[in-house]
Order: C-alpha cells, then structure tokens, then sequence
C-alpha cells in the first residue's frame, strides 16, 4: 500500500495506489487496471459506486472492475460492450480474470486498445453535440481590456 510508505521490488505482485495525485502515474505503470472503489460492497463496505474508468481507457489500458460501478453505469456498460473492460462480482474472482491477462500481454494491449477507441469515439460524440449547440447558443458577450 502506497499510503503505508511499502517500498516497490521485484517481488511486488499488487501494489495498491491509495493516495491522491499519484493515479496518472499508477495508471500509466500498470498491464491491468482494477477500478478501485468498485468493491465495497463486496467487502462488507458501503457503496462507493467505482471511480472513473475512462482514465485508464484513455490510456489504453485493460479494465477490471467490481460489482459496485453504479456512478458510471453507461461509461461501463459502453466500455465491455467495446470488449474493453470485464466486470466481476467478488475480489475472489480477480486471480481468475487479471491472470490471464498478464499471462498474456499481447491479448491485454488488445484490451486495452479496444478501451482506448471506444473512450475515444464517446469523446468525439461529445465534441459533435457541443458545435451542434453552439449553433443554438447566443453569441457570447465581447469582453474589453480595461
């Protein structure tokens, strides 16, 4: 754990990045991603409804998460529709599920790709929709310098 001050070595299996402004970093280090926050419930815990999993599909990176991703349902519903993410419904099926994935890296990156595309082809929908809007839209006021 990050927050404990562990050293990372090479006998590091799972280092588990808790703490704030270090998740880039984490992200881009990483062969599979496990959406934290997406187990919870399934540890006895209250609800936390997963974080974000477009920042590692922007990164193309293969996506892991929990049963509890209730605050991104239709990022992760597009994501595994895309082939670029699998849900599981306890920590207990991760061995089964990331194994094989760094088992075999080529079949990860693939993963990883296919998050990537889909992440970026929502993002173009949004760029679409905003000049679509802005055709609707007053101009805006023309500010002076003073």
């Amino acid at each position: 754990r990050r927050s404990q001050g562990q050293p990372i070595c090479d006998q590091t299996d799972i280092y588990l990045a808790d703490t704030l402004g270090e998740l880039g970093l984490f992200l881009r280090l990483a062969d599979v991603v496990v959406m934290g926050g997406s187990f919870a419930p399934a540890l006895g815990g209250g609800s936390v409804g997963g974080h974000n999993p477009l920042e590692p599909a922007r990164l193309a990176k293969p996506i892991v998460t929990g049963p509890d991703a209730s605050n991104w349902q239709a990022v992760t519903r597009m994501l595994k529709q895309a082939g670029g993410l699998v849900s599981v419904l306890s920590p207990a099926e991760l061995p089964s599920v990331v194994g094989p994935m760094l088992a075999n890296p080529e079949a990860a990156r693939d993963m990883g790709e296919r998050a990537r595309r889909s992440a970026e082809a929502a993002a173009a929908g949004l760029d679409r929709l905003w000049l679509a809007l802005q055709t609707h839209l007053p101009a805006a006021p023309s500010r002076r310098r003073p």
